[in-house]
This record gives C-alpha cells, sequence and structure tokens, in this order.
C-alpha cells in the first residue's frame, strides 16, 4: 500500500508542475494522457511537449523506484523521488533539446 501512496504524491508532484502550464491538470494517469492528445489536436504544441516530458519522467521514475524496491530492497524517500523528478525535468529543458526530441 505504501508503494500506491509514493506513487500518486509523484503524480501530484506532476500536477504541482501541470498547474504552470494549465490551470486545470489532469488528476490521474489516464486524464493525463487524454489531456496530452487533447492539446496536440488543438495545436498548442508546446504545452504538449512539457505534458509529455512530465507524464514521461514520471513514469521513468515510478519505473526506476520499482526496480530498486525489488532488486535492492530499498525505497527512496518521497522528498529525494520529488527533487529527482525536478531535476530530470529542468536537465531535459535546460539541454536545449528540441520539441521533436520528445515525441
Amino acid at each position: 500500500m505504501a508503494k500506491e501512496s509514493n506513487t500518486s504524491r509523484v503524480f501530484q508532484t506532476v500536477i504541482f508542475y501541470g498547474r504552470s502550464v494549465c490551470t486545470n491538470p489532469p488528476s490521474d494517469l489516464h486524464s493525463a494522457a487524454a489531456w496530452i492528445l487533447h492539446g496536440a489536436r488543438h495545436g498548442q504544441a508546446q504545452a504538449t511537449t512539457l505534458l509529455k516530458l512530465f507524464l514521461q519522467s514520471t513514469i521513468y521514475l515510478i519505473w526506476r523506484e520499482r526496480n530498486a524496491r525489488i532488486f535492492t530492497s530499498t525505497a527512496t524517500p518521497l522528498a529525494a523521488l520529488r527533487v529527482s523528478l525536478d531535476r530530470l525535468i529542468r536537465d531535459r529543458l535546460l539541454s536545449g533539446c528540441c520539441g521533436s526530441c520528445l515525441l
């Protein structure tokens, strides 16, 4: 049960980032996917690219945390996961990567 709680808390961090792009971000993974598709259809290329980056980064961190728990029996504190998510997103944005490499 603790794993689900941490996963939802990490996703809440993504929602926090999503508020910088939109005032009403999605509250779960399925809504986030629909939100991205909706933005892509309505010509919001920059917002869609950012949302994809947030979603991809979150999924990667959740996958990495899952593997760490399975193979090393260690759990990362939530605060450290948030810092990792923040750093991952900032690094990608600051790398000067074009939007097409996020697709």
